[in-house]
């Protein structure tokens, strides 16, 4: 799979979901644990499951209709394979908002569904909005299998992923099949593999202090490159350093929302 965009930077979604409550590798064996019992593999529902908004990469020299844009591409497979994908829109918005009425009765818009009632699917699809999917770490840090649609954005830890490893990959035209795969009872233990992986690079990856030392090592890379260029002019970096090491790491504000 070749990237197209790479987000250099721990995103402050991942920092806020993760940092406070998983300072060492050992606090997720009571996550796994927990998920393992409220959500049990052999009750999951034998579907993938995808909820979120009518976002998209907008350009300046490309104009989508509705129906190009991969989101309502992805909710029309499910429309025509009910049987193994739950997908829906959970609102109408942006470009397309003046026409949601119309729009509504084109695709597929269902209720808000609460994350913790989509852990009783087998499986999560995981596709881009505005940019980057900045759910990508929280689905695989979970025990269903995560189907992650080819992105054009990545985040800097993606090429730290297996596909068909940690998680399984698919494209806007074989969704349906490679859904109907991944949730076939034949598969379990082959899935169930997957999620283990998953969760094992959640372990080893996503914890505070794993999370400041990528952060550290993107911001040093960013400066590496700006000297390269001879475009540094100040410190910052060297502040940084002092606040990351001094442990006041909570001055993280959200900039932007991909969800």
């Amino acid at each position: 799979m070749e990237w197209c965009h790479t987000i250099g930077m721990v995103s402050y979604e991942t920092w806020n979901a993760f940092h406070k409550r998983h300072h060492n590798h050992h606090s997720w064996d009571t996550t796994f644990a927990k998920d393992e019992t409220r959500h049990p593999w052999h009750t999951k529902l034998p579907k993938a499951i995808w909820r979120g908004t009518t976002t998209h990469e907008q350009t300046i020299t490309k104009e989508y209709d509705f129906e190009d844009i991969p989101r309502a591409k992805l909710v029309q497979s499910g429309i025509e394979n009910s049987d193994v994908i739950d997908a829906a829109f959970t609102a109408i918005i942006q470009k397309f908002e003046m026409d949601k009425e119309v729009l509504a009765k084109k695709t597929r818009v269902g209720d808000y569904m609460p994350f913790v009632k989509q852990l009783d699917y087998k499986a999560f699809i995981d596709i881009d909005g505005n940019n980057w999917s900045s759910r990508f770490i929280m689905l695989l840090c979970t025990n269903s299998v995560v189907i992650k649609i080819e992105p054009d954005w990545i985040e800097y830890f993606y090429d730290d992923l297996l596909p068909n490893i940690h998680y399984i990959p698919a494209s806007l035209e074989n969704i349906s099949n490679v859904a109907r795969y991944v949730v076939d009872p034949a598969n379990d233990q082959e899935m169930r593999n997957v999620v283990k992986s998953a969760n094992s690079w959640c372990k080893r990856t996503v914890t505070e202090e794993v999370l400041i030392r990528d952060e550290m090592y993107q911001l040093e890379a960013y400066e590496a490159a700006l000297v390269a260029y001879g475009e540094r002019t100040s410190s910052w970096i060297d502040e940084w350093t002092e606040i990351m090491t001094a442990g006041i790491v909570d001055d993280l504000v959200e900039c932007i929302s991909s969800v």
